[in-house]
């Protein structure tokens, strides 16, 4: 398994640079998400999905889709990937077939990942969509794993409610892992 984290990591078809660098900023971060693809006890909960927070650049996109594709080879299990602002722009889309809407696949498949938490400004029907599928699978105790450049303050303030429903949620939802560092993007 650590050889095949190592090799998805280092392995970026979008950055030109030949190799994700490790370092002191993001080893921890790693060292904890081997453990926790390995099912191995560690600093992060096992039953729990993970939010990356942190800089832009710094590898939280690159840990999501690691994720991704461990839990595809090893565990057989499928991690959908979506970005906030996409949903933001396409939650409310009607489709034929609803069981393959964007809505039902975010409030109903086991595993997603949701890119770039806090971005999808702007909310055309005023309904805070973010706020909502996370409260949903919450409750439903779905798996749900994030990126996110704002801090635990800013995350919790951006998705509260007048009941602070939240931020007990955020608690026992996600890992929070501190992504450290600069832009690895050169």
């Amino acid at each position: 398994m650590t050889q095949t984290l190592n090799e998805l990591v280092r392995a970026d078809p979008f950055n030109p640079q030949p190799e994700f660098i490790v370092d002191d900023n993001n080893r921890d971060m790693l060292n904890n998400l081997m453990y926790y693809l390995s099912r191995k006890e560690g600093s992060l909960n096992l039953n729990m999905g993970i939010i990356f927070s942190g800089g832009v650049g710094n590898g939280k996109t690159r840990m999501i889709e690691c994720i991704q594709a461990v839990m595809e080879e090893f565990w057989m299990k499928k991690l959908c990937v979506f970005n906030a602002t996409y949903i933001r722009d396409n939650y409310y889309e009607t489709n034929n077939d609803d069981n393959y809407s964007l809505k039902h696949k975010l409030h109903t498949y086991r595993f997603i990942a949701i890119n770039d938490i806090g971005m999808e400004k702007n909310y055309s029907s005023g309904v805070n969509i973010i706020q909502n599928i996370l409260f949903d699978r919450y409750e439903k105790r779905l798996i749900t794993h994030g990126t996110t450049n704002l801090s635990p303050k800013e995350f919790f303030k951006r998705y509260a409610d007048d009941k602070g429903r939240m931020v007990d949620r955020y608690n026992t939802m996600f890992n929070y892992v501190q992504a450290k560092g600069g832009s690895k993007r050169k």
